[in-house]
């Protein structure tokens, strides 16, 4: 996907709507590697947060061994990494607020569904 991501900013931007990827690897090492790629979109660490533990897109060895890693609302993990895209909102006052979720499953990323949170996402203006 991220070899993809730069050439539909464009198209976002006309939207009001803005792409930030996160992952948990510290900043440094997502700069050297989103540099060396060529890609600009905005990433940003979730290192040292809980982001990854409150979206449930990350489990501690003990969730995965007693089967109590809850991804998915429930499914399985396939790993103690799993993906996922939470698209966000942002109101008048500027608050961001989550949306909802999408979660990769076994047969596949179910991002192909995504519409972009915002009012006029449908092209409206």
């Amino acid at each position: 996907m991220a070899d993809h991501t730069d050439a539909t900013l464009v198209h976002l931007a006309h939207r009001d709507t803005a792409f930030v990827a996160v992952s948990r690897a510290p900043l440094a090492e997502i700069e050297r590697f989103r540099q060396r790629m060529g890609w600009t979109f905005r990433w940003v660490s979730s290192d040292g947060t809980d982001f990854n533990r409150d979206f449930h897109v990350t489990f501690t060895a003990d969730e995965m061994a007693s089967g109590k890693a809850d991804y998915n609302f429930g499914a399985k993990p396939h790993g103690a990494e799993c993906p996922a895209s939470a698209p966000s909102g942002r109101d008048d006052s500027g608050e961001v607020f989550h949306t909802y979720s999408t979660y990769r499953t076994r047969r596949g990323s179910d991002d192909a569904h995504l519409q972009p949170a915002r009012p006029h996402s449908q092209g409206s203006r």
